[in-house]
């Protein structure tokens, strides 16, 4: 019976044992993946990170190339208000030099007094 009993122990013992060591095998895989999902997310971060440093660059330049074509818009539209006012003044001159203007011109002067 104790030679029995013995036999069982030892049975169970290795049934633990192969139990224990599958347990084990299964955990070493399961770090190893954990260790690439680890290895694989720090290089998607590098990326990402890669990725909106040259969105950030990108951006500010088309910020700055903007600015500078706003800049030379705004340089070339200073003139256009000097160049309607001599236009304006230009046509009034020569409406005044016509000789109707200063029939209008008395006439409305005329009526008025």
């Amino acid at each position: 019976m104790a030679n029995e009993q013995t036999e069982i122990t030892k049975a169970q013992y290795e049934a633990i044992s192969k139990q224990l060591s599958i347990m084990q095998e299964t955990m070493d895989r399961r770090f190893e993946e954990w260790s690439e999902d680890r290895k694989t997310i720090t290089d998607l971060l590098v990326e990402v990170k890669t990725v909106l440093a040259n969105v950030k660059g990108a951006r500010d330049d088309i910020a700055a190339n903007a600015k500078k074509i706003l800049d030379k818009i705004d340089e070339r539209l200073q003139i256009v208000p000097d160049i309607i006012s001599e236009e304006v003044k230009k046509t009034i001159d020569a409406i005044k030099n016509r000789k109707w203007y200063d029939i209008f011109k008395k006439g409305g002067s005329k009526n008025e007094s």
